[in-house]
């Protein structure tokens, strides 16, 4: 099989993985927003910086660095192996240890028993990240396919068990050790892919020299996308971080599945056609114009919809998340172009830019959150939305360089997208304005403006005879 058939399948194979696991992962937030409180998803986001952390150094950029390579040798394979294990206990006993202390700055006792039982996760994530870095490798989306949805259908069903039996926050905790416990189990079956326990240095250093500048970019992105769920905790209450983090969670289910399965895909398939300057570019432009198409719209569809969309899904004590969630959604719209950017720089070997870049990024992210602290929740969102447009065009430029994907180019490619956005936008809220004083039922408004901004950003797109519709139908 071709590589251009490799990819259209792979997409549609990783395509359907995340549909599936959107279904299962909605499904289970919408339950769980039901049995539980804000305060409960707040306490687990006031710790996710320590399982973020310690899965990315676990981890240590190690699978980025076997997917890029186009022939995986066992002395690598079981190199990264070992090295992702050792970590994962050393990482879960540091976690047992210290959770104690934990509760002590957070001044709430109820996260000691958290941080231990969450930190199974990271022990049994350990022993399956190679395996699963294999099937990438591979592009073997399609067994992914297989082991993954299982995984996500079970511990979604034993955090709804739990949660209905009254476990409360202790269910959130275990859904994520029941998902890597499974994932595990699957992986080391099924993969196909053998692991010994012999190791190498010469292969620790060359994977290691790949992703030290990846894994350093990562531990500062992980370390800031969950600072300001630590100083939101801190400063201002667990209720509070409950709402900021649903909203996320929505924005991500409904618009970062679709993108991930795009990277998930090109990534190795870019990286195989990484020494011809031309196809690399011409796809990159591909891929950056096929996101900014299904992003755009969705989170058009966030900002319009989140007043009836998130008291419909999850009741009426999550109506404090609706302006969090429009906010974080205008955020959305450039947001997913920095992580392309990111994606072309480990393509092309750069991660020593792509670390330097992803500091300029926290510094931003970090000025905002300082001067936002001092305001309410809603303009200290704003604040970091208004970094992450900054952040966009620095991205831009010094990825565009190394490509020569000029600026004036990369505007002139997504142009026509982020207009027609505005528009559908704009007329939407008109009709919004206009339907609302009948008083209809929030599935009926929901259907409604939904079902008028796909047919208004169709219709716009075929009047104006957009070079997109080409795109989507060369996809399709």
């Amino acid at each position: 099989m071709n590589l251009k058939k490799r990819t259209l399948s792979g997409l549609f194979w990783v395509g359907l993985e995340k549909v599936g696991l959107h279904v299962i992962q909605f499904v289970v937030l919408i339950i769980l927003a039901r049995l539980l409180a804000p305060e409960d998803f707040g306490l687990i986001g006031m710790i996710m910086i320590l399982f973020s952390v310690s899965s990315i150094i676990m981890e240590g950029g190690i699978n980025q660095a076997l997917i890029r390579e186009k022939n995986l040798e066992k002395s690598d394979v079981d190199t990264a192996f070992l090295t992702n294990v050792l970590l994962g206990i050393f990482f879960y006993l540091l976690l047992y240890f210290t959770a104690p202390y934990v509760s002590l700055f957070y001044d709430d006792e109820r996260l000691t028993l958290l941080v231990r039982v969450m930190g199974l996760s990271v022990f049994f994530k350990s022993f399956s990240l190679v395996f699963s870095a294999s099937l990438v490798q591979k592009m073997n989306f399609k067994r992914e396919l297989i082991l993954m949805v299982p995984a996500y259908l079970v511990s979604g069903i034993g955090a709804v068990y739990l949660a209905f039996a009254g476990y409360g926050v202790v269910a959130l905790a275990m859904k994520y050790v029941i998902l890597e416990l499974v994932k595990t189990i699957l992986l080391f079956f099924l993969s196909q892919q053998n692991v010994g326990s012999s190791y190498s240095k010469k292969s620790f250093k060359k994977l290691f020299n790949f992703g030290i500048h990846l894994t350093s970019s990562k531990l500062i992105a992980s370390m800031h996308n969950n600072l300001y769920k630590v100083l939101i905790g801190k400063f201002f209450s667990a209720s509070v971080l409950g709402l900021y983090t649903q909203a996320q969670k929505i924005k991500r289910l409904l618009s970062s599945n679709i993108l991930q399965a795009i990277q998930k895909v090109t990534y190795p398939t870019l990286s195989k056609i990484k020494d011809d300057e031309k196809r690399l570019k011409a796809g990159y432009i591909k891929i950056i114009q096929m996101s900014m198409l299904i992003i755009m719209p969705m989170m058009v569809l966030l900002i319009v919809t989140a007043d009836p969309l998130i008291p419909f899904l999850l009741g009426e004590q999550w109506l404090g998340a609706v302006p969090m969630l429009q906010i974080i959604s205008v955020g959305g719209m450039v947001f997913y172009l920095i992580l392309i950017h990111q994606n072309i720089l480990k393509v092309i070997g750069r991660t020593d830019v792509y670390f330097k870049l992803e500091i300029i990024q926290k510094f931003n992210v970090t000025l905002a959150l300082v001067v936002g602290l001092w305001f309410d929740i809603l303009i200290l969102i704003a604040l970091i939305v208004a970094s992450q447009f900054v952040t966009t065009f620095i991205y831009a430029y010094k990825v565009g360089k190394f490509i020569d994907y000029t600026i004036p180019e990369q505007i002139k490619d997504i142009a026509d997208i982020f207009v027609v956005s505005i528009l559908v936008l704009g007329l939407t809220f008109i009709i919004k304005i206009g339907i609302t004083q009948f008083q209809l039922h929030d599935i009926i408004l929901l259907i409604t403006l939904v079902v008028s901004s796909l047919l208004m950003f169709v219709g716009i797109g075929f009047a104006i005879k957009s070079e997109k519709i080409k795109l989507v139908k060369e996809f399709i």
